[in-house]
């Protein structure tokens, strides 16, 4: 137990330490993609619901704290959230058809980043055609590009 407590505080720090040195690298207009929110499904995928909320409250009030923001709370917020939500994948992969699979956390994915954009943009009055088309839709797509790079060559489709 407390090598797998050492082994995730590992990974979140290569998480964070991807999103704040090589993230702003991979930007474009203004979209990049949130390695610490595949590191939060990832892990709630594989120990489940619990386990997930809780690493996603976790993480998300480290990002919450380092950034300085006025908007404490949301990283809190959509992380407990996609943590949770991948949970309910857990010993899932096997069961379903990959491309179902893939679909359901493109949805986590979305769940995330509407609640993300839809608070953090919130004062500015943005449709949600708009935030959709600008900012969500990118958003998962560049996130899941890595999401599907990391499965298919690290996790290979186990348990």
């Amino acid at each position: 137990m407390v090598r797998k407590i050492i082994l995730y505080l590992g990974f979140s720090l290569i998480a964070v330490l991807l999103q704040s040195l090589v993230g702003p690298w991979l930007t474009i207009q203004e979209i990049r993609p949130d390695f610490i929110l595949l590191l939060v499904i990832l892990i709630g995928q594989s120990e489940g619901r619990f386990a997930g909320q809780l690493f996603g409250f976790g993480i998300g009030l480290f990002v919450d704290s380092i950034g300085g923001g006025s908007s404490f709370g949301i990283s809190i917020f959509t992380k407990t959230i996609g943590g949770f939500l991948a949970g309910f994948l857990k010993h899932q992969r096997t069961k379903m058809n990959i491309f179902t699979y893939y679909a359901i956390i493109f949805v986590i994915f979305f769940i995330h980043f509407y609640i993300f954009y839809s608070i953090y943009y919130r004062s500015l009055d943005l449709s949600l055609q708009f935030r959709l088309v600008r900012y969500i839709l990118p958003s998962i797509l560049y996130s899941g590009i890595f999401y599907i790079l990391i499965d298919y060559f690290f996790l290979k489709h186990s348990e």
